[in-house]
């Protein structure tokens, strides 16, 4: 799904959170599988699935700001190993007060990156979901929600306890 780009949806120099649902059901790349894209090069967002071995892969989300500075959630983090076929709760969050992006699973925290120097995010392109030309996903994502703040830890508990009455049956 391609949503046309609005600057409501940069964070800009500011914190953000992207909270979704995410159900892989298979492994298209030995490398990525993006599910969230936008922006390319300098100044991007995107998360996705990173391993090099399918069906193996981890959760990952990385940016890049515009001056070419890239912050990534580390790779292979324990926690954040994908199920296949399963829902999965996940919120990245850039918190400048605190200089992290952090990512939760299912309400808990599994680790993130420290920001250091980390100027503006503000792509121009399109937002994608569930694939982008060229780089397809094969999985459902469900109930984003992007906020132009961080949320806290209770925050993000809440939502995935919230959310799972909707998401249960897969979860069995």
């Amino acid at each position: 799904m391609e949503v046309p780009h609005n600057i409501a949806l940069n964070p800009g120099g500011g914190d953000f959170t992207w909270e979704f649902w995410v159900r892989p059901i298979a492994r298209t790349s030995a490398w990525w599988d993006i599910f969230m894209n936008k922006g390319s090069g300098d100044n991007r967002i995107y998360f996705g699935i990173w391993g090099t071995s399918p069906p193996a892969g981890y959760y990952r989300g990385s940016l890049t700001d515009e001056n070419s500075v890239s912050r990534g959630i580390p790779d292979e983090l324990p926690g954040a190993q994908i199920n296949l076929n399963t829902w999965t709760h996940l919120a990245f969050v850039l918190d400048r007060s605190i200089e992290r992006f952090n990512l939760y699973r299912d309400g808990n925290y599994v680790g993130g990156v420290a920001l250091g120097t980390f100027g503006s995010v503000s792509p121009e392109e399109n937002l994608y979901f569930a694939s982008k030309p060229g780089e397809p996903f094969k999985g459902f994502v469900d109930e984003v929600r992007i906020y132009a703040r961080a949320l806290t830890a209770a925050e993000i508990q809440k939502h995935y306890v919230e959310g799972l009455e909707s998401h249960q049956y897969a979860r069995k």
